[in-house]
């Protein structure tokens, strides 16, 4: 597992449990379960408050991983 750092924080949303474990086991920071954290608005007061700055994510990436 790689250390934490001190510059950023990786967080992941998931529907699929067993992603969630992989990118945990490759170091994410913090993962977000969107069958429990249901809004939008949700996941960003939870992104906000295990932000490193309090102010949320500086930067996002989006990949569904589904075939168009």
């Amino acid at each position: 597992m790689r250390a934490r750092s001190t510059i950023f924080t990786l967080f992941v949303e998931y529907v699929y449990p067993e992603r969630a474990a992989r990118v945990r086991a490759l170091g994410a920071d913090a993962t977000i379960d969107i069958s429990e954290v249901k809004t939008p608005g949700e996941r960003v007061r939870l992104v906000k408050e295990l932000s490193l700055s309090g102010y949320g994510a500086d930067v996002v990436f989006e990949c569904s991983g589904m075939p168009s």
